[in-house]
């Protein structure tokens, strides 16, 4: 069943009629691989020669950890489907979008952090300062089947 036939018997159309620099729009974008996005756009300005129709505007692509800001240009030669958005819904999508990049920001200090300390003690290890800390530890070598004879006796002795 398709979407459309499920929601306009509920739904009100919805149709921007006036259109003017500042306003906040949004966007669906559909995509084939699954990871359909929904862009917020500000209208930068709007250009009409009389021939001629272009809507430039500033798009915010929100998914869950992160925000892409991209320039459109939209053609009065095109259909655009675009809906009216509000300054909540944009507080709303962009607050979750800002306190998840602000835990995935965390996340990668943390990383670098590791990835650096690494990094010391790699090039003390080749650089020679830290060989001379190292020594190897005192061991014991013995075949396989001695191995297992002691570990017998000790267990026999045990009970």
């Amino acid at each position: 069943m398709q979407t459309k036939t499920i929601v306009q018997a509920s739904a009100n159309v919805v149709r921007i009629v006036n259109l003017k620099q500042g306003d906040i729009y949004k966007r669906y974008e559909e995509s084939s691989y699954g990871s359909d996005k929904v862009h917020y756009g500000i209208v930068n300005s709007i250009n009409n020669n009389g021939d001629e129709t272009f809507i430039e505007a500033t798009e915010f692509a929100v998914s869950y950890s992160k925000m892409e800001a991209t320039m459109q240009i939209f053609s009065g030669k095109k259909d655009i489907a675009i809906f009216p958005a509000t300054v909540d819904d944009l507080q709303e999508d962009f607050a979750r979008c800002l306190a998840n990049t602000r835990e995935e920001i965390t996340k990668k200090k943390d990383e670098i952090v590791g990835l650096e300390r690494a990094l010391v003690t790699t090039e003390r290890l080749l650089s020679g300062e830290m060989q001379r800390e190292l020594s190897t530890p005192n061991f014991r070598e013995m075949p396989q089947q001695d191995f297992n004879q002691k570990k017998l006796q000790a267990e026999s002795e045990q009970l």
